[in-house]
């Protein structure tokens, strides 16, 4: 039978439930009480122990599957057989899996589909290059992790493809086989290319190409029948907005001769990034002057296995290089979308190019800058800049001098070609977000996390303006082409235009609901580009800061924008794990603003229409501004600069009021009549989703336990003393446990405010998840508690 009745027991790990079973076995959450983490664990049919020779095969198959590493598989850990079960070890990936996904919210958008399609093929040309066969690829098997990345799971199949007591006959999901598998053939990876062909038409169609007939044999054979000799339904009949490239690539994948598919999953990866791009082209067309302004649009480039941190054009405009967090940056051809180098390393946060296009620098998560040639795909160089993650680099326009700017406060300057440090300007007391240099290289602007920019110059490290007026973080700032004007966005969604000369505030745009991750000036100048948190791009005249147009698309958070070279490009990077190519139009955008003006000048016409009627007629004694007044149970603080929290309305935030201390002897009760729902609105704000031991560790007034030891979450680094015991007090109000850590390093100390106790690191890093970029910074991580530590 493919599935035991009784539960299995194992010495090492705890099986709390089932979550989900199939022809070959049940899979379970289990926790390792070894590591102390959550794992599943695939237990397949009993009987395999009583063949030696199998067994010894089964582990060294495991070994295999172990060395799969890709972030679009679920990692394997150990496999071996106890009480007669054999089991694998594998990956709890949290989240939903797709096929719950499609029973719950019916057919996915096309856009949604491709970008699936590409994260599975990525990662099924990682499993294939190991020469590992899934067979058993579908939308029960694929997870859609918190972050919305797809993560292949279950590779139970995969294990014994190759055995002889469990391999023979037909293995795998009926509906998704392909039909060598279904005919008992031998099978390689265009097996799976086929499933994965099964899978993007039931997320388009709503239903797979083959469906079985009950659950009668009968029914089965005919299925079978049917995908042995039938072709599928067509897709575009049942999905007509499905562009006819994409049924083109599906119709490929569910070809029944194996030699008519795709050959290896990375053409099939390309087919849906390339062939996406060519469908997106615009047409030029005449427009009236007069005519509504289309909506500009947009090119998906590419899938990335995480968040795009940083995306930047090439000098010359032909190439464009997207970072994240997956240890590889890749470099597109703009023109095609084609990708044409993989530069792999430890994970990048922030890029620059060298003028001339041959070299680039990365900021890297480990405190270095590396230098890479391009072309020749070398890293030229390492330098060990930093001691935190390197936030921020910039090459100045000459070419001569690299910028980079880090989580350790420290803002330096280094000779490019060598490599030298030439000098560090001053010290910040957070971390170093973002730098720019001013076009003549004499000036370099830093923003930072305790709100303020600074304007330093570059020959002598002398400061020359503190800019203050951002309340939090200062992400990004951009000097103008022509140097006398400087950008810069803040974590209070407000994006601020400065005189250089004067350090004077020229404007204040507000018009991001969020966090403004990343400012850019269009290469004439006359255009401003900012992204936020709040999932949009923005466009602005730069000249008087009036609003010209909002750029929507991505699910995520926008990370960076970048223009092209010619300004008539605009590359936003998103958490989205996607980086888009949006092409301006000035005149369009003219017209769209000129529209939204007349559409704001109607609104306010009414709203005074309205006022007047309401002054005057039978409403005059009805408080309008009632309607607008915070609920009673909720009090209006602002958020602090040293810990931005979640942006709900500009830049205040909705936050519960904090409790008063109790004296000696109180009890907390003040009547009968005390108002129950007042009392429960007091409590701290408790994040949805979050275990109860992981929020005993958020919060308790008794704060952090130093000679405890532990893991924490650290919200920021401050060089002052007072400053630090000030932010660390500001959180306590709001009842987490907190706690200042003073680290020696490097022959000064700094202060860590960590937040909660965690005996695991486990724990800690589920708890950031929930809080960073919530009520928690964006930049928390989590930190060894160690009892030396205590200050």
């Amino acid at each position: 039978m493919a599935e035991t009745i009784r539960t299995p027991v194992f010495s090492r790990y705890d099986v709390r439930e089932k979550i989900g079973s199939g022809s070959m076995g049940a899979v379970y959450k289990a926790l390792d009480r070894r590591l102390d983490r959550w794992v599943a664990l695939k237990v397949l049919p009993p009987g395999l122990r009583e063949h030696g020779e199998s067994v010894e095969r089964f582990k060294r198959e495991a070994r295999v599957l172990a060395r799969l590493k890709h972030p679009g598989v679920a990692s394997v850990y150990d496999a071996n057989v106890e009480s007669d079960f054999p089991y694998v070890v594998m990956e709890f990936v949290e989240g939903e899996n797709l096929e719950e996904g499609l029973r719950r919210h019916g057919p996915m958008p096309v856009e949604e589909v491709v970008r699936l399609g590409v994260e599975m093929a990525e990662a099924l040309a990682h499993i294939h290059s190991h020469r590992v066969v899934h067979r058993d690829v579908k939308t029960a098997n694929i997870i859609i992790g918190p972050e919305g990345r797809a993560v292949l799971a279950d590779f139970g199949i995969a294990f014994v493809a190759s055995l002889p007591r469990l391999s023979q006959g037909t293995l795998g999901t009926p509906e998704y086989m392909s039909p060598e598998q279904a005919d008992g053939r031998p099978v390689d990876g265009r097996s799976d290319l086929y499933s994965v062909g099964v899978v993007l038409y039931e997320c388009l169609a709503g239903e797979v190409p083959f469906q079985r007939e009950g659950e009668s044999l009968s029914g089965l054979t005919d299925l079978l029948q049917r995908i042995l000799a039938c072709p599928p339904p067509s897709l575009r009949a049942l999905r007509p907005d499905v562009p006819a490239w994409l049924a083109g690539v599906i119709e490929r994948c569910l070809a029944k001769d194996p030699e008519e598919r795709f050959t290896r999953a990375a053409d099939l990866a390309a087919a849906l990034q390339q062939t996406r791009v060519a469908d997106a082209e615009p047409v030029s067309a005449p427009v009236h002057p007069d005519a509504p302004a289309p909506p500009i649009p947009t090119r998906l480039l590419l899938s990335h296995a995480e968040p795009v941190e940083a995306v930047r054009f090439g000098p010359d405009g032909r190439h464009l290089a997207s970072a994240c967090k997956d240890r590889v940056i890749r470099i597109w051809e703009v023109k095609t979308g084609r990708l044409v180098h993989l530069l792999k390393g430890p994970s990048a946060v922030s890029i620059s190019y060298r003028p001339g296009g041959v070299f680039l620098a990365a900021g890297c998560v480990d405190g270095a800058v590396r230098i890479w040639d391009v072309e020749a795909e070398l890293l030229k160089q390492t330098i060990l800049a930093h001691t935190g993650y390197v936030l921020a680099v910039a090459y100045s326009r000459d070419g001569d001098l690299l910028a980079s700017g880090a989580m350790d406060g420290a803002v330096h300057i280094w000779q490019a070609r060598t490599g030298r440090l030439l000098r560090t300007l001053g010290q910040h007391t957070g971390y170093v977000l973002s730098v720019s240099f001013s076009p003549d290289g004499a000036k370099l602007a830093s923003g930072a996390a305790d709100g303020a920019v600074r304007i330093w110059e570059v020959k002598t490290g002398r400061l020359l303006h503190r800019l203050k007026g951002h309340a939090g973080y200062v992400p990004s700032v951009s000097f103008s082409p022509d140097g006398r004007r400087l950008a810069s966005g803040g974590v209070d969604g407000a994006v601020r235009i400065w005189e250089v000369e004067t350090g004077r505030l020229l404007h204040r745009q507000k018009g991001h609901a969020d966090w403004v991750m990343s400012v850019a000036f269009s290469p004439d100048g006359r255009h401003l580009a900012s992204a936020g948190r709040d999932h949009t791009v923005r466009l602005w005249e730069a000249g008087s800061g009036r609003p010209l147009d909002r750029l929507k698309g991505h699910t995520g958070a926008v990370m960076s924008v970048s223009f092209s070279p010619d300004g008539l490009k605009l590359a936003s990077g998103s958490s989205d794990h996607t980086a888009r190519l949006w092409h301006l139009d000035p005149r369009a955008i003219r017209r769209r603003s000129r529209v939204k003006r007349l559409l704001a000048a109607a609104l306010v016409t009414a709203l005074l229409a309205l006022g007047i009627w309401v002054e005057r007629g039978p409403l005059r004694d009805l408080n309008v501004a009632s309607f607008f007044s915070p609920p009673p149970e909720t009090q209006t603080v602002e958020a602090p600069s040293t810990m931005p929290a979640r942006r709900e309305s500009g830049t205040r935030s909705r936050l519960p009021a904090a409790r008063p201390s109790l004296a000696a002897g109180e009890t907390g009760d003040s009547g009968a009549g005390e108002d129950r729902t007042l009392r429960q609105a007091e409590e701290p704000a408790m994040p949805v989703g979050l275990p109860e031991r992981l929020r005993s560790a958020l919060y308790d007034p008794s704060g952090i336990i130093l000679n405890r030891g532990g893991f924490t979450l650290v919200t920021s680094i401050e060089t002052d003393r007072v400053q630090a015991q000030r932010a660390s007090a500001h959180l306590r109000e709001h009842h987490f446990r907190v706690g200042v850590l003073g680290v020696y390093f490097q022959g000064r100390v700094s202060y860590r405010i960590g937040v909660g106790q965690f005996a695991s690191h486990a724990d800690a890093a589920h708890a950031r998840r929930h809080m960073a970029g919530n009520v928690l910074p964006y930049n928390t991580w989590v930190m060894h508690i160690r009892p030396e530590a205590a200050f």
